[in-house]
């Protein structure tokens, strides 16, 4: 047996023990014992693993309970484990939170910045175009990701409408046609579709549909135009399109 396996094997024996007298407290004691319990395991497990040398091995062996020393030691350490606990539990809201999001996606805000601003809905429409301009990007993102330079692969919609659901990446697609009027490469049947699913104006004091900020895709028009076949194909194979939000 090495001089290693010694120090494990003298933690080991030293742990039983601590865990035989435990074992013979109140229940509120153990509980209050239970992280101290768990780092000692933690420490034999680190120590089986490291790779001291001999001096320090025998240094360690010295001590008639090593292993009550090192937590002792390790008790008195500033260190980040509550903001360890605290991301994990961010971290696990924000992913259920997406998968809510995911399952019910926020509804599209299908009025006018001057209609909002009349009934008290601004907070609403700007979150609206937030949520569309990242749509946007998301849009952009499996188009370039997924275009071969020659076709478009499988899996740029269903990416798009996991993150962002199916009513408002068709808003934000039938708004990027309409900021193309008058490109010919744009399909006359998706021009009359992207019609029907986006029916207002919103205008600005310069004359200009405020959807430019957020439909303005970077991909190429012939792209845009196969994506949206796409996105009606995906649609029509999901069952009956779902009926959009009337307009009020």
């Amino acid at each position: 047996m090495t001089l290693q396996e010694q120090l494990c094997e003298k933690m080991r024996v030293e742990q039983s023990a601590y865990c035989l007298w435990l074992t013979a407290q109140p229940p509120e004691e153990i509980l209050h014992h239970a992280y101290e319990y768990s780092v000692r395991e933690d420490i034999i497990l680190a120590t089986e693993e490291m790779n001291l040398t001999p001096a320090q091995v025998r240094a360690l062996l010295k001590s008639p309970a090593p292993l009550a020393d090192v937590y002792k030691d390790f008790s008195k350490l500033e260190t980040d484990y509550m903001s360890i606990v605290a991301q994990c539990v961010e971290d696990r809201a924000d992913d259920l939170l997406k998968k809510e999001q995911q399952q019910n996606p926020p509804k599209v805000y299908r009025q006018s910045v001057t209609y909002a601003r009349e009934h008290g809905e601004l907070q609403q429409y700007h979150a609206s175009c937030h949520l569309n301009e990242r749509c946007r990007d998301e849009i952009d993102a499996a188009l370039a990701q997924r275009f071969d330079g020659m076709r478009l692969g499988a899996g740029a919609v269903e990416q798009v409408v996991a993150e962002y659901g199916l009513e408002r990446t068709k808003y934000v697609l039938a708004a990027a046609i309409q900021t193309r009027d008058g490109d010919g490469r744009i399909s006359l049947i998706n021009r009359k579709w992207a019609d029907s699913i986006r029916t207002i104006k919103d205008m600005d004091r310069r004359g200009f549909d405020r959807s430019c900020y957020y439909a303005d895709l970077q991909a190429h028009t012939c792209l845009l135009d196969g994506f949206v076949s796409q996105v009606r194909k995906f649609e029509k194979a999901k069952g009956q399109p779902a009926q959009d939000t009337p307009e009020r």
